[in-house]
């Protein structure tokens, strides 16, 4: 239960911050004086999470997530009309990623050197070599269950 709780704290702060995440493309992290942890000594930490809130406002934390590594994420959404109740789910990586996390900077790297902001897709298209994508929607009645709606986002790497 505890490492679920780390794990959100985690979690919501990267969601929560992403819409002050600035445009600026490409950048350079100077990660000598950032701790730098990893998923799985996060989920050993026997601190409580809110040491990880003060790193993240002084100078910020850097997480190494490797691939095969799951997040959970607590998904919702209001779009005016229509509202998604927040859900939780696991976010597998299937490569690593590194995350910076700081009070209001959230920034991702294929390899810890070249930095995007989480809103900025132009650059996050080309640091993560994401040539195609799709979003498909589907609508359609399960026996007992009723109607349903389907959702999917998918890219593709360049290679």
């Amino acid at each position: 239960m505890r490492e679920r709780c780390r794990f959100t704290v985690i979690v919501t702060c990267l969601l929560c911050t992403a819409a002050v995440s600035g445009c600026a493309g490409v950048q350079r992290l100077d990660r000598t004086s950032i701790p730098t942890l990893t998923v799985a000594e996060l989920r050993a930490s026997k601190q409580d999470p809110a040491w990880l809130l003060k790193a993240m406002g002084s100078r910020g934390v850097v997480v190494r997530v490797r691939a095969g590594e799951e997040l959970p994420v607590r998904l919702g959404s209001s779009i005016g009309f229509a509202t998604l109740r927040a859900g939780d789910n696991r976010l597998r990586f299937d490569r690593e990623v590194w995350l910076y996390l700081a009070r209001k900077k959230v920034l991702l790297s294929p390899d810890g050197r070249r930095w995007v902001g989480l809103g900025d897709w132009r650059a996050m298209k080309r640091v993560f070599d994401m040539r195609r994508g799709t979003v498909q929607v589907g609508f359609g009645v399960k026996r007992g269950q009723g109607a349903v709606i389907t959702l999917g986002v998918h890219a593709r790497a360049g290679r």
